[in-house]
C-alpha cells in the first residue's frame, strides 16, 4: 500500500491560487510580447540599453506617439493591459502570501523549510508541486559541503533542471 496525501480545502484553494498566478503570468508574457512586437513593427526603439519591462522602459513606451490615429489607440490599449496584467500578478502574489499566513501549520512548515533552500523565495516554494514534470514525485534533497571551490557549480544545474524542468525527459 502507498501512502498519499489528500489536500484538504484549504490547501486546494491556495493550489488553485497558485494556478490563477501562472496563468496571470503566462497572460502578461503573451500581452508584453504583443506591446513589444507592435512597437518593433512600427519601428519604435527604446534607446539602447533600456531594459525590457522595467519602470522605465513602461516610461518609454508611455511616451511614445503614434501619428496614425488607430496605431495610437492599439498602443494606448496593449499599455493598459501590460499595466493591468502587472497589477493582476502583484494582487494574485499579495493573496498567496496572506494564504500561506492562513495555512495549516504543517504546509507553513514545507513552505518556510523549501525557503531554507538557496534561490527559493515564498512563491516558488508555493509553487513547486504545481511543475508538471514534479507534481505528485517524490521530493530529494542532497546535500553537499559548498566549501569546495566551485561546488556551486555542480549542483546548481542539478537544483535548476529540478525546479524547473531544463533539460528534462518526459517519462
Amino acid at each position: 500500500m502507498t501512502a498519499v496525501w489528500v489536500p484538504d480545502a484549504g490547501s486546494e484553494a491556495l493550489r488553485d491560487l497558485v494556478r490563477e498566478r501562472e496563468a496571470a503570468k503566462q497572460d502578461q508574457l503573451r500581452v508584453r510580447h504583443r506591446l513589444s512586437k507592435f512597437l518593433l513593427r512600427s519601428d519604435q526603439r527604446p534607446t539602447a540599453g533600456l531594459k525590457a519591462w522595467t519602470q522605465l522602459y513602461m516610461a518609454w513606451a508611455r511616451q511614445s506617439r503614434f501619428e496614425q490615429a488607430d496605431q495610437e489607440s492599439t498602443r494606448l490599449d496593449y499599455l493598459h493591459e501590460a499595466e493591468y496584467m502587472t497589477e493582476r500578478v502583484l494582487r494574485l502574489e499579495q493573496a498567496i502570501a496572506e494564504a500561506v499566513k492562513l495555512a495549516s501549520p504543517e504546509l507553513q512548515e514545507v513552505i518556510r523549510d523549501l525557503q531554507a533552500l538557496r534561490g527559493i523565495a515564498q512563491i516558488s516554494a508555493v509553487t513547486i508541486d504545481n511543475f508538471p514534470h514534479v507534481s505528485g514525485k517524490p521530493f530529494i534533497l542532497a546535500i553537499a559541503d559548498f566549501q569546495a571551490p566551485a561546488s556551486m557549480t555542480w549542483s546548481r544545474e542539478g537544483l535548476r533542471g529540478y525546479l524547473y524542468g531544463e533539460g528534462a525527459q518526459e517519462a
